[in-house]
């Protein structure tokens, strides 16, 4: 039996036309996606994982209301263009790192405790741990016998 090979005679045209579409526009700028969340439950309490490079403790502002944690972090935004000088840096080549406001909000219930919440910032990841509400804990029912 023998192998049969079709070919495209448009493969090759399609390629170099995608490459120059994608090659017009800076990709850096559509980079703005929302943070990226490890959300679990360790010792009673809610852990959320969120990395964060680049900010500052300042930068980041957190907040609980009714059952909805949000992060919200905030660089200045600089308007720097392609060849633009950027200290003793240089001028920019390529820029992909974002600048500007990111933000991410998740429901997690109210049985979590808003005065309960720590935060850290460390190498780059933000750490919360949040306790659950008194109420929300369990609670052990003595057994009587009869």
């Amino acid at each position: 039996m023998a192998n049969v090979v079709v070919r495209d005679p448009f493969h090759e045209v399609r390629l170099m036309m995608r490459r120059a579409f994608e090659d017009s526009f800076p990709r850096a700028a559509a980079v703005r996606g929302p943070i990226s969340l490890d959300v679990y439950e360790r010792d009673g309490k809610l852990i959320v994982e969120a990395p964060l490079p680049g900010f500052k403790a300042d930068d980041v502002h957190v907040t609980l209301e009714q059952g909805a944690l949000t992060i919200r972090a905030e660089h200045e935004e600089a308007q720097e263009s392609q060849g633009q000088e950027n200290g003793d840096a240089g001028a920019y080549f390529v820029r992909e790192r974002h600048r500007g406001a990111v933000s991410r909000s998740i429901l997690i219930g109210d049985t979590w405790n808003a005065d309960g919440v720590q935060a850290s910032l460390k190498d780059g990841l933000l750490t919360l741990e949040v306790e659950k509400q008194p109420e929300a804990l369990p609670k052990e029912i003595a057994v009587t016998a009869v």
